[in-house]
């Protein structure tokens, strides 16, 4: 395509000189990088997925600096976790003081001996919790989160089923507290946790048994007998007159499938779990309709609906939590919500009747870190003095518009563009070979699910850095239709 014929001509003309990288190696990974890898396997740790090492101290903004000095623009920022970009001044000044420095030289096991700040940090970040849910617990990253809000799950679970039976909801028979110390019933009871295919939501045992998203993340790994239940195989842009008729069948056939399945399970199965966007399965989105459908279908059978919004949350879609798209009312709301990455650290939001009773019964050493809070203190007050929600629905806007634009363009490469905010994704037919030409022009994308291309730029992310990054991904895929 020559460049007057291309759907936005300003985007060529603008000079976006100041949001482009700065390369001086003649490739990516540069040498530095690649011995530094050599140097990580040899010391034992997993370094097949490495991509660069990242020097800290010179990264800036959404430009990420790696060891051979290439100043990179960042779209996935550490699998979606640096909120408000690299050595934002505001984070330097917290991290340099005094309160800090206290809570990295003295860190707390929460659950036992918290710092003096604790049940008024706890308050802060009630200050952004979901509608309806009202209480929250601290974690240390997305699968400890996930992991606790499944033994949430089972003990609510316990409880209904022995005050069905007339039973104290929390007291415990002999044969119970007898069985579990050998992993037999009732003590252990055949309980398990729904999930989505192509979901994913951690690597820990119980995680991985609902994971459903890599093979090559699950296989070898005894896991439990959890069923799973399809999702949707949505048709994008969704609000094409041409794709609603069929996504709607396509949701009502997942929503028929997960109604008999509750209806055949439900006495054993604790909570679904799902994802707003299913991220690491290939960023498979649904309608708010289809979401409103499950919270239906779950109170129906009585079972727990989780949200997972470990890798969705904290504004990357344009709202603060991406399930807040759906628009549930706030007895409509999820039961559990999990959080970590952009969040610092993880943990979960819920209602007050999932509280669990009894000592350690959800518990760990650290039970979060007050250092991350303190982060996440900072980022909330920088996220709302900035608007920095608004500005990732006005950048997101140029970003889905720009991928469409792409996807039209090059049919026979680029499909199924979508998104919300920034939160953003497309598939590849030659995906390994887009990620690395965009690599070698000093963009950092990410991948997921088969062939896709997914976008996590922080918050800060501009409508320059996105016209500059649509403009380079449209010279490659002419360079790729002209082979």
């Amino acid at each position: 395509m020559l460049v007057d014929d291309a759907p936005n001509p300003q985007l060529f003309s603008e000079d976006l000189s100041s949001f482009a990288p700065t390369l001086v190696t003649p490739s990516i990974p540069g040498p530095r990088s690649l011995q530094l890898k050599s140097d990580l396997h040899e010391t034992g740790q997993q370094a097949a997925a490495v991509i660069i090492f990242n020097d800290h101290q010179q990264c800036q903004g959404n430009f990420t600096v790696d060891a051979d000095g290439n100043r990179i623009l960042d779209l996935f920022n550490h699998i979606a976790t640096i909120p408000v970009g690299y050595n934002h001044e505001r984070m330097k000044k917290l991290v340099q003081s005094e309160h800090f420095q206290s809570l990295v030289l003295n860190r707390p096991a929460l659950g036992v001996v918290p710092n003096l700040e604790f049940a008024q940090e706890s308050r802060t970040l009630l200050s952004i919790a979901p509608k309806g849910l009202t209480k929250v617990q601290t974690m240390l990253c997305g699968s400890s989160a996930n992991e606790n809000a499944f033994k949430v799950a089972h003990y609510w679970k316990a409880k209904m089923m022995r005050e069905k039976q007339g039973l104290g909801g929390d007291e415990f028979t002999q044969e119970e507290l007898e069985s579990c110390m050998l992993n037999e019933s009732p003590g252990s009871p055949n309980r398990s946790i729904l999930s989505f295919e192509m979901g994913f939501h951690g690597r820990t045992a119980g995680t991985l048994s609902a994971t459903r998203s890599k093979a090559i993340h699950k296989v070898d790994v005894p896991a439990f007998d959890w069923p799973v239940t399809p999702f949707p195989h949505i048709q994008h842009p969704m609000d094409d007159p041409q794709n609603i008729v069929s996504n709607t069948k396509e949701e009502d056939r997942a929503l028929a499938s997960l109604n008999d399945l509750l209806s055949q399970r439900s006495e054993s199965i604790s909570a679904l779990i799902v994802e707003p966007i299913l991220s690491e399965g290939g960023d498979l989105h649904a309608s708010p309709r289809f979401f409103k459908g499950v919270r239906d279908i779950t109170r129906k059978h009585g079972v727990m609906m989780i949200v997972d919004e470990v890798q969705t949350g904290l504004g990357a879609t344009g709202k603060l939590w991406a399930h807040e798209h759906w628009n549930l009312s706030e007895a409509d709301s999820p039961d559990l919500m999990t959080f970590a990455k952009k969040c610092q650290l993880g943990g979960y939001f819920f209602r007050p009747e999932f509280a669990v009773e009894g000592n350690m019964r959800i518990f760990n050493t650290w039970m979060g870190e007050p250092t991350k809070i303190a982060l996440l203190e900072e980022i909330l007050h920088i996220i709302e003095d900035e608007k920095l929600l608004d500005r990732v629905q006005h950048v997101g806007n140029i970003l889905q518009k720009g991928l469409q634009s792409l996807a039209e363009d090059f049919p026979n490469e680029l499909s199924q563009p979508r998104g919300q905010g920034t939160f953003c994704a497309i598939d590849a037919q030659q995906l390994d070979l887009v990620h690395s030409k965009l690599l070698q022009r000093g963009i950092l994308v990410g991948k997921c699910g088969s062939n896709a291309i997914r976008l996590r730029p922080s918050l800060i992310f501009e409508e320059g850095h996105a016209k500059f990054f649509l403009r380079e991904f449209r010279s490659i895929m002419e360079d790729i239709a002209a082979v």
